[in-house]
């Protein structure tokens, strides 16, 4: 737990919006759930089309953090695909389904092309993301989060860790949620990954909340999220967005993500997240107060 949370009791919430360059309207949405709403984070899809373009308006808004939002299942590598055949189908697209495909992927090859996500990220930038994170779930396999861990490492950046209590979601909204990844053993795998996580040095926050998503979000079960959360630093995954045209060839979650958006963008909530004792943060202020506490620890020693 981090050292505020620890010396105040306090409750300290990222809330990210995943999907950042997906389509304009999707990236637009993001921009206004935190110009207009209470959105503190975002990550970007480096391999999309409107991912640059997007990066550029965000520089509009220099209080939203930017990570990157790793992908390996969905359009095509930033590598060639010569040099990770084993991530791509013969047209040259990445495995849809990853889980399905596991034994055929090279992690030095997928090491690569996580890497080379984050070069691009910080070669258009110049300056390292706030946090990795994933697309979908691909990396609940062991493997796959291991080598997740490895390029948070090289980069020295916090990390999304996706850890949750299966037990707090209904078998039908965990299905929509996780989609292709199996369910049996879930909450022994998300231990094991908590655990190599914890191993790795790398930040992240002390709860990962992914329950605001799919058909059954609403405002009122929103603010019940945030009424039950623990003191500490928790990061909770969004998926605002403009429904454009594009997005629903790109996406098959397209409508509710301007029901998020106006969820996210709610009058009340900045009240509510005061009355509830919630403090607003980010990934890199998370790192800052990590290195504080590691600083004061080897100051005792």
């Amino acid at each position: 737990m981090s050292e505020r949370a620890m010396e105040q009791g306090k409750k300290f919430l990222i809330i990210n919006a995943d999907d950042f360059g997906l389509t304009e309207g999707v990236s637009e949405g993001i921009l206004h759930a935190h110009g207009s709403g209470i959105v503190s984070s975002t990550s970007v899809m480096m391999n999309r089309p409107f991912s640059k373009e997007a990066l550029i308006k965000a520089n509009a808004y220099p209080s939203l953090e930017v990570g990157v939002h790793l992908v390996f299942n969905k359009d095509r590598p930033l590598l060639p695909r010569e040099c990770v055949p084993s991530l791509v189908d013969q047209d040259g697209f990445f495995h849809k389904n990853v889980f399905l495909n596991r034994k055929k992927i090279v992690l030095d090859e997928l090491y690569q092309e996580f890497a080379a996500q984050v070069n691009d990220y910080i070669s258009l930038m110049d300056r390292q993301p706030s946090h990795l994170d994933c697309h979908h779930w691909g990396i609940l396999h062991l493997p796959f989060f291991k080598v997740y861990l490895q390029v948070g490492q090289l980069f020295n950046v916090p990390v999304r860790v996706p850890f949750f209590d299966p037990k707090n979601y209904p078998y039908s909204s965990l299905q929509e949620l996780l989609k292709d990844v199996p369910l049996f053993n879930l909450n022994k795998r998300l231990l094991r990954l908590r655990s190599l996580a914890a191993d790795s040095g790398l930040v992240f926050a002390d709860y990962f909340c992914p329950g605001f998503y799919g058909s059954k979000i609403s405002l009122e079960s929103f603010k019940t999220q945030l009424e039950n959360l623990p003191p500490g630093t928790a990061e909770l995954m969004t998926h605002p967005g403009f429904a454009d045209s594009s997005l629903y060839s790109a996406s098959s979650y397209n409508k509710l993500r301007l029901k998020e958006l106006k969820i996210l963008t709610s009058p009340g909530l900045p009240e509510f997240l005061l009355q509830q004792d919630i403090v607003l943060t980010n990934y890199s202020e998370l790192k800052s107060s990590a290195l504080i506490l590691k600083n004061n620890q080897e100051i005792v020693k």
